[in-house]
């Protein structure tokens, strides 16, 4: 998805958000040029296809890992390490997003607290732990199954379903 330039402000806001965490402060205005972001994350078949090419290594198994497991195509792509993400990226022709970029992506400028809004997180908007991983399924879902917790550009699953690597160190 395309993602126009703009100032907003990254990090959290104590006075707005009572769950920041230390790391997240003190949020700070940034300004961005315009830029491209994948609309979702990597799928298991999408990783598959670079694993396949040689490549890609093959990611952990086991637990709550995607990979090698039955019926994942769709799900996203977890367990890698960034340097995996990024020989992934490479390979696509991509390369992982600042962590400014992917906040940007996610919040917007009108200072929003989660992609959709101020809204507490809910089963309707982002895969999470209530009722178990997943929303109770055990695990992730599909790539953009939760569409009322899209970001103002479009992207999906910015919050819930799985972490993502950004390019930068943290920097707390």
């Amino acid at each position: 998805v395309r993602v126009p330039g703009g100032e907003f402000t990254m990090g959290c806001d104590p006075a707005r958000d009572a769950n920041c965490d230390p790391d997240e402060q003190p949020a700070h205005r940034v300004v961005l040029d315009a830029y491209q972001i994948d609309a979702h994350e990597v799928t298991v078949t999408e990783y598959r296809a670079c694993v396949e090419a040689g490549v890609c290594t093959e990611t952990s198994t086991g637990g709550g890992c995607n990979w090698m497991q039955d019926g994942q195509g769709n799900q996203p792509m977890n367990c890698t390490t960034w340097f995996q993400s990024q020989t992934f990226c490479r390979w696509a022709g991509k390369r992982l997003p600042t962590e400014a970029q992917w906040e940007f992506a996610a919040r917007g400028t009108d200072g929003r607290i989660y992609p959709w809004g101020d809204e507490d997180p809910d089963c309707t908007r982002a895969s999470m732990g209530a009722g178990g991983p997943g929303c109770g399924t055990g695990g992730t879902l599909p790539v953009c199954s939760k569409p009322a917790g899209n970001s103002p550009y479009g992207a999906c699953d910015m919050s819930g379903n799985v972490m993502e690597w950004v390019y930068d160190p943290q920097d707390p």
